[in-house]
């Protein structure tokens, strides 16, 4: 990835096909890389449908 120098970082790629397709994001809470305790795990799931035509 390619850090934008605001916060933000940027990956391309290639569609190897066409065709309705997801991307899903899993987001750490900071709180699960600080602590690493096996009952703080927490996370949030984002989907993103998408359409390669």
């Amino acid at each position: 990835m390619t850090d934008n120098g605001d916060g933000t970082y940027q990956r391309t790629w290639i569609a190897r096909r066409t065709g309705i397709d997801r991307f899903i994001v899993d987001a750490l809470d900071a709180a699960t890389l600080l602590l690493g305790t096996a009952d703080n795990y927490r996370t949030n799931e984002v989907g993103i449908p998408y359409r390669i035509e």
